[in-house]
C-alpha cells in the first residue's frame, strides 16, 4: 500500500483498509445487531465531528477574512491554510511535477502530499469512517445480505432508500459544490454531508446487482463482473498504473489537461478494459497477478498460476 502511494497514486486505500481490518478483527465474531450498532455509532460519531469542524472551520474563515480580524485567529488560520488551500504557486508545481516531471519527480510530489493524509486525513477520516462501514458490513454477510438470504422485496426497499433519497440528496450537494466554484472551505461543509449518503447509494448498487443475479439476467456481464471480482487487487493495482502512465510526464502527460467532464471518459475506459481481461485471463490462469504474487508470498510457497489443459471426455 505504501508503495502503491508513493510510486502510483496517493489516494491509496490499502494501508488503510489494513488498518482498518486489524481493529475490527477482534469484533468479528459480535452478534450481527451488536455489530450494526457499534457501526453505526462509529459513523455518527465521525460525521458529528466532521460537520462541527466544518462549521468551525467556516467561522474562521469568515472572521480571519473580516475586518480587524484578532491576530490569534489569523495565526491559527496560517496554520490551517495549507492543508484546505493549496498556496501561490503549488497548482502549478504539481502540475510540473505529475505532468511534466519524471517518475521521480511524481514520486517526490506525492510524498508531500502523503504527509497531509497520513497526518490528517486518514488517522481522523478515512480509517474511522472504515472501520464503521466494514462492522456494518460484516453484520450485513453473516445476515445473508450478499448470498441473497433477503427478500426481493428487502432488496428493492434498499434501492429505493439509495436511489430514491441519498442519491439526489447527494446530487444536491454536488451542484452546490459546483456553484461554489469548488472553493475549499465551502466544499468542506457540503461535502461531510456525503458521508450520511455513501452507505445507502453503496447498499442500493449492490441491492440492485443482487437482484440482477436473482432474475438470471445479462448472465454475460454478470460472469465479467464475478471475473472482475477475483480479481480486484490486480484491477486496482493495475488500474493505477495504467492511469499513472496515461497522467504523468513519463507517459502521455495528461495531467491537468482534461476537464472533469473529459475525465469520465477515461473512468469509463478503465472499467472497459476491467471487464474485457479479467474474464479471459482467468481462463487461463488460475489468479489474477498480484492475486498470485501475493498468495505466495502470504503461504510462502509458489501457488498454481497457469491452468492445465482440460481433461479430455471420457469415451462413451
Amino acid at each position: 500500500g505504501l508503495a502503491h502511494a508513493v510510486f502510483f497514486w496517493f489516494g491509496d486505500i490499502l494501508v488503510p483498509y489494513a488498518i482498518a481490518g486489524l481493529v475490527i478483527f477482534p469484533f468479528r465474531k459480535l452478534k450481527p445487531r451488536t455489530l450494526i450498532v457499534i457501526g453505526v455509532a462509529v459513523l455518527g460519531l465521525l460525521l458529528t465531528k466532521n460537520v462541527f469542524e466544518a462549521g468551525q472551520l467556516g467561522n474562521l474563515y469568515t472572521a480571519v477574512h473580516g475586518p480587524n480580524p484578532p491576530p490569534a485567529l489569523v495565526a491559527q488560520w496560517n496554520m490551517l491554510a495549507p492543508m484546505i488551500q493549496p498556496p501561490p504557486g503549488a497548482k502549478e508545481a504539481e502540475i510540473a511535477a505529475f505532468g511534466a516531471g519524471s517518475f521521480l519527480d511524481a514520486a517526490q510530489a506525492r510524498l508531500a502530499l502523503l504527509r497531509i493524509f497520513y497526518g490528517f486525513i486518514h488517522p481522523f477520516d478515512t480509517i474511522p469512517e472504515a472501520i464503521g462501514q466494514m462492522l456494518i458490513g460484516m453484520a450485513l454477510f453473516r445476515l445473508g445480505f450478499f448470498t441473497l438470504a433477503w427478500s426481493s422485496r428487502a432488496y428493492l426497499v434498499t434501492i429505493a432508500i439509495g436511489y430514491g433519497l441519498a442519491a439526489p440528496f447527494t446530487a444536491c450537494l454536488g451542484s452546490q459544490i459546483v456553484q461554489t466554484g469548488f472553493d475549499a472551505v465551502e466544499l468542506r461543509q457540503y461535502e461531510v454531508w456525503q458521508q450520511l449518503t455513501r452507505p445507502f447509494i453503496a447498499l442500493a448498487h449492490a441491492s440492485a446487482l443482487l437482484l440482477i443475479i436473482r432474475a438470471g439476467w445479462a448472465q454475460a456481464l454478470v460472469n465479467r463482473l464475478a471475473a472482475a471480482g477475483r480479481m480486484a487487487f490486480s484491477n486496482y493495482l493495475m488500474t493505477s498504473i495504467v492511469t499513472a502512465a496515461v497522467f504523468g510526464g513519463w507517459g502521455f502527460g495528461l495531467f491537468g489537461k482534461l476537464s472533469r467532464f473529459e475525465q469520465l471518459a477515461v473512468v469509463a475506459g478503465a472499467w472497459a478494459i476491467i471487464l474485457i481481461w479479467s474474464l479471459p485471463w482467468l481462463q487461463r490462469f488460475h489468479y489474477g497477478p498480484f492475486e498470485w504474487a501475493w498468495r505466495s508470498l502470504v503461504q510462502w510457497k509458489l501457488q498454481p498460476f497457469v491452468r492445465g489443459p482440460k481433461p479430455a471426455p471420457a469415451p462413451a
